[in-house]
């Protein structure tokens, strides 16, 4: 029960997620303001408060999960230096991630001569950055962590509980996100990784056919789907962008990464400061180009 409503929350919030731009252009609509995609100043300031709204609905929802784990932290001073350490060693770690799959994608892209191409939505930020840098920096550094770490991390550890399983589904769900439009995936991706989890956590003998024949299902009703809505199969491949799935390798291992630091730590403050730090000094070297 409580991992059903942990997925209801999930959806809720994936959905607040997606349309909240939406539903913030349409204030201020309301008001005469209306936005066009060219006015990037503008967008920074409908980015800033829609991760805000995200960021509050993230936080009513998960507030016990904040209060338990910032106990921990402060429950013993001595511990705190510990805490801090573990955050720059395991920032540390996102570098050398961030480094060992450049290189990995350079290989790839040379090998197979593709041109590369950076993530869509990396590159809009660049350029807000430049144009709005005190706006961005606020979201990018202060609430963007916050959110994806409440809701990718928290929000997926409360509807998968399985150590594994959890760590799999949310660094892929963080991952495809920064690179793929496919939310049909990724909610399949979810509801796969919830009913694993079940089946892991169960006495059933079956579980391991269970869990074959669950991936199955999933991947026929993906690919039905896509039939479905891209006129074909062959349609929906030549569709893909084989550059940003490359590019998409980082995401993913640092989606991954993160979800083995709030896995391990069992403290959502760690992957929370490890994440800022990572914006922080990211948003810093690009403000510096």
């Amino acid at each position: 029960m409580e991992q059903t409503k942990g997925l209801i929350k999930f959806i809720i919030l994936f959905i607040t997620l997606l349309f909240s731009s939406l539903i913030v252009k349409n204030i201020l609509g309301l008001f005469g303001i209306i936005y066009t995609s060219d006015n990037l100043f503008l967008y920074s300031i409908i980015d800033l408060v829609a991760t805000i709204l995200v960021t509050i609905i993230a936080i009513i929802f998960y507030r016990n999960d904040l209060k338990e784990d910032f106990k921990k932290i402060i429950k013993d001073k001595e511990e705190m230096p510990s805490f801090f350490a573990t955050v720059i060693a395991a920032y540390v770690g996102v570098v050398m991630i961030e480094l060992f799959c450049g290189i990995i994608v350079n290989m790839m892209t040379t090998f197979f001569h593709i041109a590369t191409e950076e993530a869509k939505n990396q590159s809009l930020v660049e350029s807000i950055i430049h144009v709005s840098p005190f706006i961005m920096a606020i979201s990018a550094i202060i609430f963007a962590p916050l959110q994806e770490e409440l809701i990718f991390r928290c929000g997926i550890k409360n509807t998968i509980k399985n150590k594994g399983v959890f760590i799999a589904v949310s660094g892929l769900f963080f991952g495809l996100l920064h690179i793929t439009g496919n939310y049909i995936l990724l909610i399949l991706l979810l509801i796969v990784g919830f009913i694993l989890s079940k089946l892991k956590e169960s006495d059933n003998k079956n579980k391991m056919w269970l869990s074959v024949i669950t991936i199955v299902i999933a991947i026929i009703i993906f690919f039905i789907s896509m039939i479905l809505l891209k006129g074909g199969l062959l349609n929906y491949f030549y569709s893909i962008n084989i550059s940003e799935i490359i590019n998409g390798i980082t995401y993913v291992a640092l989606g991954i990464y993160f979800a083995s630091i709030y896995a391990y730590t069992d403290n959502i403050y760690y992957s929370i400061c490890v994440h800022l730090m990572t914006n922080g000094i990211a948003t810093m070297l690009i403000l510096l180009k």
